[in-house]
């Protein structure tokens, strides 16, 4: 009956993985690495001075192999697949859009569908703009929009 429980951390590590991929959470992610580090400890038996050690290198090397092989590869691989026919991140949508200006405190923002404000980029020739004057947008960089 021994053997049966470094198994059960085997299957829940991959368990937790496998949902990690699709909730992509740090919890899911630090269980499972834990999970593998204790499997590999119970699997290796050592004083319980050795066992720590050993349970903290593995630990290590998990994280490291998980973080830096598996999210890095398989994750990137599943998010683009699911993520294939998603509609376009607002900023990449936004270029050649046309709306308005609206003043709010003294600073100017672009109006874009109905009632969307972004803040102004002024660093190409610090343009005054007028309340309610028709712009174009050329495009959005950090989170400014940059303007025709």
């Amino acid at each position: 009956m021994d053997w049966i429980m470094p198994e059960w951390l085997v299957a829940l590590a991959t368990t937790l993985f496998l949902v990690d991929i699709f909730l992509s959470t740090e919890v899911l992610s630090w269980g499972g690495v834990l999970s593998l580090a204790g499997w590999l400890t119970w699997r290796i038996h050592a004083d319980w001075k050795w066992s720590v050690l050993l349970f903290m290198g593995s630990f290590v090397i998990f994280s490291f192999v998980y973080y830096f092989g598996i999210r890095a590869t398989v994750g990137r691989f599943v998010r683009s697949w699911m993520l294939r026919g998603a509609s376009k991140e607002v900023s990449e949508r936004m270029a050649g859009a046309v709306g308005s200006i609206h003043q709010v405190e003294g600073r100017s923002y672009f109006k874009w569908n109905g009632d969307e404000l972004f803040p102004i980029s002024h660093r190409n020739g610090s343009r005054c703009f007028k309340e309610g004057e028709i712009v174009e947008v050329e495009r959005v960089e950090n989170g400014m929009v940059i303007l025709k």
